[in-house]
């Protein structure tokens, strides 16, 4: 990992991403760490990475929050290349899907049945 702007970025151990991914759970959640840990991994490497990037950033801004009664919503949007606006929508993402769902850019569901089981219709 290598510091920016106060953030730390870059690779982590499976250890870390794990603890990183349980701590962003949402509390009504029945998702597990190794649960989330397994999503990700069936992601492509890109989305893998900017999914970890967004998730670090915010880890970042969020302790800085709750240590310092404020983190600077400014820095860790620019350092995500959002808006202000944008960077809140991406925390709320978080809070509501959790991390893979809410940070992954373009994160949908894959639909593994086939429409063709079912025939084509009447």
């Amino acid at each position: 990992m290598r510091m920016r702007d106060g953030i730390m970025v870059g690779r982590v151990q499976d250890k870390e991403l794990q603890r990183l991914l349980g701590d962003h759970i949402p509390e009504d959640s029945s998702r597990s760490p190794s649960e989330e840990y397994a999503a990700l991994r069936t992601l492509p490497k890109a989305k893998q990475d900017e999914m970890l990037r967004r998730l670090q950033v915010i880890d970042a801004y969020l302790r800085k929050e709750r240590l310092a009664g404020g983190g600077d919503v400014e820095q860790a949007a620019e350092h995500l290349g959002l808006h202000r606006r944008s960077f809140y929508r991406l925390l709320d993402k978080l809070k509501k899907e959790g991390p893979v769902r809410g940070l992954t850019p373009n994160y949908r569901i894959a639909n593994t049945r086939s429409s063709t089981a079912d025939g084509l219709g009447d």
